[in-house]
């Protein structure tokens, strides 16, 4: 079982705070302070997305975040 993020914070429907923790193998130790807003912009949802990185930071910490984000929201849940 992967634990990634804990909910930190919501104000439903403006955004949503999680906090989580980046291991080794990803490029950490390093803590991720994220933010997910959803915006209404010409009859479409914007999503922004805000990660505040805190710890060890290496190119393969920014690589693996960039990557995982991009997976996720344009690869995954866009489609």
């Amino acid at each position: 079982m992967k634990f990634w993020y804990q909910v930190q914070g919501i104000q439903a429907p403006v955004f949503l705070n999680l906090c989580g923790y980046v291991y080794p193998d990803f490029g950490g130790p390093t803590n991720s302070l994220l933010q997910i807003k959803l915006e209404a912009q010409d009859g479409k949802t914007l999503l922004k997305l805000c990660d505040g990185i805190v710890g060890h930071i290496s190119d393969t910490t920014y690589e693996s975040a960039r990557s995982g984000w991009i997976a996720l929201f344009e690869e995954g849940l866009k489609k």
